[in-house]
């Protein structure tokens, strides 16, 4: 088995939670004499390095909860959720995405902490314009569920300032 891994080289852009797992496979593939001892750590390792998928994030929320409590719930999530290291300082279609992040959620803190003004809102259409145009273009599953969970927050506060049909 080590000569299987041997030459296996670790991405230098990979994040240390990635690295250590990746070294820890690597020395436990390295000392196994056996398929199944080599497929058990291949798939506890996908299990752990497995992203919430976007369909975890942007589910339907049965719990009943008001708007006001999911975006509330969700922002907590998206701050205790990690940036995807792999896309610091990437733009897809020309939109910076660390840049529309901090928009996004600079935007949303402001809607939790009193509302939006007039400017506020006009920002907040077209980050969500944007979103609309790289969540569907980012070929990385994290990556792709932590938008996907920024735009359903963007939706959401723009949603308070839809006006009622009459």
């Amino acid at each position: 088995m080590d000569a299987l891994v041997a030459d296996l080289v670790l991405p230098g852009y990979a994040s240390m939670y990635v690295m250590s797992t990746m070294e820890t496979s690597r020395e436990l593939i390295r000392h196994s004499y056996y398929r199944y001892e080599f497929a058990t750590v291949v798939v506890t390792h996908s299990l752990l390095l497995r992203p919430p998928s976007e369909a975890d994030v942007a589910a339907v929320d049965m719990s009943g909860a008001q708007p006001e409590d999911r975006l509330a719930r969700l922002w907590e999530e998206h701050r205790r959720a990690l940036y995807p290291d792999s896309f610091r300082g990437i733009d897809v279609e020309g939109v910076e995405l660390i840049l529309l992040d901090a928009d996004v959620a600079g935007l949303v803190q402001r809607e939790l902490n009193g509302g939006l003004d007039d400017s506020g809102i006009a920002i907040l259409w077209a980050c969500i314009a944007d979103l609309d145009k790289v969540v569907t273009l980012i070929n990385s599953q994290y990556c792709a569920s932590y938008f996907a969970r920024l735009r359903t927050m963007a939706k959401l506060v723009a949603a308070r300032y839809i006006p009622t049909a009459t």
